[in-house]
């Protein structure tokens, strides 16, 4: 095996190995966590709907009506955040490229901080874009969270307030 031929299978791991990552911290744990959340939502439900049907219907309706209001609203930011995040990653592999592949060159031309200022912009785009994407598919479930437990606090005050005890040991 030549040297070339080394340093080409070494783009070609690093490259494997870059969208592995991606891959799985992106699309494949995503996945696997909303088929956990979606299994457990719904053996939940069921069994609420066989306690008590109409409070669980509504429930349930309230819930994927603020989803959908979530998706709606954060559609485009999501898709502008992956787009970012895919030219960002494209782009400092390049810079990476660029820079081993002409080392002679930038030696000669003094192209160090030229070269090392881009990969920090790319770098920080790219985290930062990444930390959005982040935090953008946490972000609902800690709303539904927070509005589930203040309809909780809702319906407890108005039933004690009423002294409707009745509902308290369905929630």
């Amino acid at each position: 095996i030549t040297k070339i031929e080394k340093n080409h299978s070494s783009d070609i791991i690093s490259m494997i190995i870059s969208k592995t990552n991606i891959c799985v911290t992106h699309i494949l744990f995503p996945i696997v966590s909303a088929l956990a959340a979606f299994s457990t939502v719904f053996f939940i439900s069921i069994f609420l709907l066989y306690v008590n049907f109409k409070v669980t219907l509504l429930f349930i309706l309230i819930v994927l009506l603020i989803y959908l209001l979530i998706i709606k609203f954060s559609e485009k930011k999501i898709y502008k955040v992956n787009l970012n995040i895919k030219d960002n990653d494209h782009n400092l592999i390049k810079i990476l490229q660029e820079s081993l592949n002409g080392f002679r060159e930038v030696k000669l031309n003094s192209l160090q901080g030229y070269l090392l200022n881009n990969f920090k912009n790319s770098n920080k785009l790219l985290r930062s874009s990444q930390a959005i994407s982040r935090l953008i598919g946490i972000l609902p479930k800690l709303v539904i969270e927070i509005i589930i437990l203040l309809i909780i606090v809702i319906i407890t005050g108005v039933s004690l307030s009423q002294n409707n005890l009745f509902i308290l040991p369905f929630l």
